[in-house]
C-alpha cells in the first residue's frame, strides 16, 4: 500500500534562491543535515542521476536516486531506483512558491514499506519526519548564509596512491602522526561507514571536537561533520588520489556553509561574512595542508 507524507515551511528568502539549494544537489552535504555524500553518476540541465548516502536513525543509507528538474515551474521530483529495506519503493517532489515574506516549500513523499514487515511503516514514517524536519530547518539557515565556501588544497607525492590513501583511512593513528590532532576515536558501523570523533588543536593553542561520518571508496575517502564548531552550519569533504605512474596527486576538498548570525558572536564585533569565509579557508585550510605534507612524507617513506 502507497503511504504519503507532506512537510512544509516558508524559507525568508527568494524562490530562486530556495530552488537553487534544492536543485544543487552537490552541496546537500552542507545543507541538509542526513545527507552524508552525493556521487552523480549522469546529469543534465533537467535530470540527474546520483548514488546518495544519508543517515537514516542510527543508520547510514546509500541508494541511487533520479530527479527531474523543471526550473520554470520551480518543481523538483525525484525516485529511489532501487530502495533499501524497509522500503519498497520511494518517490516525491518539492515544490517552491514565492508568498509575503519568502517562500513555501513543500516537501512531499509517496512510499512503499516492505511487505510482511510490521515495523516498516512506523520505521518509514519516522525516519521521514526526523529527516524532513532537519532538512526544512537547514534550509532556512542555508537560505540566509549566502552561497556556500568550496575550497581544495592538493599535494603530489613521489610514493603511490595506495600509501596515501592508506595514511588518510587509518585516522585512528592520527594522534600520532599529525601534531594538531590531539586524540581521536573511530569506530565502523554496521554498514561500513567509519565515525569519528576527534579532537585538534588550533594555532592559538585552543582545542576543538568534532564528529564525523567518513565513507571510503575507490578512490576518495568522503566525509561530513556532524557536530560543529559554532560558526559553521555544514562542512563536508573529500580526500581525491590520483595515481600518476610511481607518483600520486592528493587533493582536499572541503565544501562549508557558515551561520550568519553566530559571525560577531564567534570572531567579534563588526566581523563581515566575507572576513569569517576568509578566516574558515584559512584555518580549515591549514590543517589539510598539514594533514597532506604528513601524508607524502609517510607514502614517501614507506614506499
Amino acid at each position: 500500500m502507497i503511504e504519503h507524507s507532506l512537510h512544509s515551511v516558508v524559507v525568508p528568502a527568494p524562490a530562486d534562491v530556495v530552488f537553487g539549494l534544492v536543485a544543487e544537489s552537490a552541496d546537500w552535504p552542507v545543507v541538509f543535515p542526513p545527507t552524508i555524500h552525493v556521487d552523480h553518476l549522469e546529469r543534465s540541465a533537467t535530470e540527474e542521476r546520483f548514488r546518495i548516502w544519508a543517515t537514516a536513525g542510527d543508520r547510514v543509507k546509500d541508494w541511487v536516486s533520479r530527479r527531474k528538474i523543471d526550473r520554470a515551474a520551480r518543481v523538483i521530483s525525484f525516485r529511489q531506483e532501487v530502495s533499501r529495506p524497509p522500503i519498497a519503493s520511494m518517490s516525491g517532489s518539492w515544490h517552491f512558491t514565492p508568498v509575503a515574506g519568502g517562500t513555501a516549500v513543500d516537501l512531499r513523499h509517496e512510499y512503499t514499506p516492505v511487505e510482511g514487515d510490521p515495523g516498516a511503516s512506523a520505521w518509514i514514517r519516522q525516519a521521514l519526519d526526523a529527516n524532513s524536519e532537519a532538512e526544512l530547518a537547514s534550509l532556512r539557515v542555508a537560505a540566509l548564509g549566502g552561497p556556500v565556501l568550496k575550497f581544495s588544497d592538493a599535494r603530489w607525492i613521489d610514493g603511490p596512491a595506495e600509501l596515501a590513501y592508506r595514511f588518510i583511512d587509518e585516522a585512528e593513528h592520527w594522534p600520532s602522526r599529525l601534531p594538531h590532532v590531539d586524540g581521536l576515536d573511530l569506530t565502523v558501523g554496521e554498514d561500513g561507514e567509519q565515525r569519528m570523533t576527534m579532537c585538534t588543536i588550533g594555532a592559538d593553542g585552543s582545542r576543538h571536537t568534532t564528529t564525523s561520518v567518513r565513507i571510503r571508496l575507490e578512490s576518495s575517502i568522503v566525509y561530513k561533520q556532524t557536530a560543529l564548531p559554532p560558526l559553521l552550519s555544514g562542512h563536508s569533504g573529500r580526500w581525491v588520489f590520483e595515481a600518476a605512474g610511481a607518483r600520486c596527486r592528493v587533493t582536499s576538498e572541503h565544501t562549508v556553509s557558515i551561520k550568519p548570525d553566530a559571525v560577531e558572536t564567534v570572531l567579534g564585533s563588526g566581523t563581515t561574512l566575507a572576513q569569517a569565509r576568509d578566516f574558515v579557508r584559512r584555518t580549515i585550510g591549514g590543517n589539510s595542508r598539514a594533514t597532506l605534507e604528513h601524508a607524502g612524507r609517510f607514502a614517501e617513506t614507506a614506499r
